[in-house]
């Protein structure tokens, strides 16, 4: 299989969550985005409990702004093989490797659509993956790993999966105190939104086969 570009981020109890589309034509007109989560065996019920809340809600609201589509999560938990995936093996980017290879076991198993751009598939996990890397993704494609150990991981590498990136990042003052934009490596709390130029990139990946 051939290796895709990296990014690296430093740093549910329930099966559907959707989001209300932004108009009932834009429902109609544009396919969901569907975002399969495996939430990791290591994760306690209060933890799986918040990550709708916690890490989920603002990304839902952003992306629905953001495109117009609705957002469905899917989770998927208890599962061998995948909910017991060995994610901490020293290396990141061998962990997202072997996870790669893992979805497309799942994507086989379960018949499900290869070369949507709109379903992609998450590893959940307590730690990170070594002592400084919250996460990884493969840019515009179907796979990631995210920690809990940050309110912005998951969303942050869902951005990476459609296309945003943290050249188009920026800073924020919005509310009168610095943040940075979902796709910012600066160590300043998140303003958990996309930039403009963040916003415009995942909408035009969207509009592609």
């Amino acid at each position: 299989m051939k290796l895709k570009t990296l990014a690296l981020t430093l740093g549910l109890t329930f099966n559907l969550y959707p989001a209300a589309p932004a108009s009932a034509d834009a429902d109609r007109a544009l396919q969901p985005i569907v975002l399969t989560l495996f939430l990791h065996d290591q994760l306690s019920p209060q933890e799986k409990a918040s990550i709708g809340p916690d890490h989920l809600a603002w990304l839902i609201q952003e992306l629905t702004l953001v495109t117009g589509r609705r957002v469905q999560i899917i989770s998927v938990t208890d599962k061998p093989g995948y909910t017991d995936f060995g994610y901490r093996v020293g290396d990141p980017i061998k962990s997202l490797a072997q996870w790669h290879e893992r979805v497309g076991h799942y994507i086989d198993e379960n018949n499900l659509p290869v070369a949507s751009r709109r379903h992609r598939y998450v590893l959940v996990t307590r730690h990170r993956l070594d002592s400084i890397t919250l996460g990884i993704a493969y840019i515009r494609s179907d796979s990631a790993i995210a920690s809990i150990r940050s309110y912005n991981t998951i969303g942050h590498e869902v951005g990476h999966l459609l296309g945003a990136s943290h050249e188009a990042a920026h800073l924020s003052f919005a509310h009168g105190l610095p943040c940075g934009t979902v796709m910012s490596e600066a160590p300043l709390p998140s303003c958990y939104v996309f930039s403009d130029n963040n916003r415009q990139a995942i909408r035009d990946y969207l509009k592609g086969p």
